[in-house]
């Protein structure tokens, strides 16, 4: 039996892409997640396509350590296949092992904010191997993961700066009250909420607010 369809009833589905804006909240996150994440693995794990399995197969297994916190597990085994691979052998694997074990320093080091040098030793030293044995997926990925330090590490100075601002303009405001001059000690204290809300954490907010709270009721009307 044939089934007809109404003439009328004629649906065209239509397909909106699905970028991040018109994605939920956490839709969007998994998003941002899997481009942070999970797609630089992906990167390094195609680029280890060429390399022996054995290779690939431990980027899975460190990988699922990092997401699992055990970071410390995960550079041990990263060690251990470095002890029992033959010296002077595949300069591509070796060269994909460091660099995996530089990009778990990274991940340890934004979460746990730890020390960031040795992971960027790693990686530099990864970036020469992959460079010497001509992969680029792999030199890539270093190369990707440094810039993910040199950022990190451009923004941890702006904000020390910031913070610097702040604490000084809350000095000078106050110096300012105690010497009469209200308008100044409101101006300076405008200057140092504003520092602290670019940058600062929740009680340097909460101190400068109370700080511009007090210098104006010293205004004149």
């Amino acid at each position: 039996m044939k089934i007809r369809r109404h003439p009328k009833l004629r649906f065209r589905p239509r397909l909106v892409p699905a970028t991040p804006s018109r994605l939920p909240t956490s839709a969007r996150g998994s998003l941002l997640w899997w481009r942070a994440v999970m797609l630089p693995l992906a990167l390094l794990l195609a680029g280890a396509g060429g390399a022996p399995a054995n290779t690939a197969a431990l980027l899975k297994e460190t990988h699922a350590m990092t997401l699992a916190g055990r970071w410390d597990a995960a550079l041990a085994a990263l060690d251990a296949a470095d002890a029992g691979a033959a010296k002077g052998g595949d300069g591509r694997s070796a060269a994909i092992r460091t660099i995996e074990g530089g990009r778990v320093l990274t991940e340890r080091s934004f979460l746990h904010r730890k020390d960031p040098a040795p992971a960027r030793a790693a990686l530099e030293k990864g970036l020469g191997l992959a460079t010497a044995a001509r992969d680029e997926a792999a030199a890539a990925e270093a190369a990707q993961q440094l810039g993910r330090l040199e950022e990190a590490a451009a923004a941890a100075e702006k904000c020390g700066v910031t913070r610097a601002l702040a604490a000084a303009r809350s000095e000078l405001s106050r110096r300012a009250a105690v010497a009469g001059d209200a308008g100044r000690a409101f101006t300076q204290a405008e200057q140092a909420l504003a520092a602290a809300r670019a940058y600062g954490a929740a009680s340097e907010i909460r101190a400068a607010e109370a700080l511009v709270g007090a210098a104006g009721r010293k205004l004149p009307n």
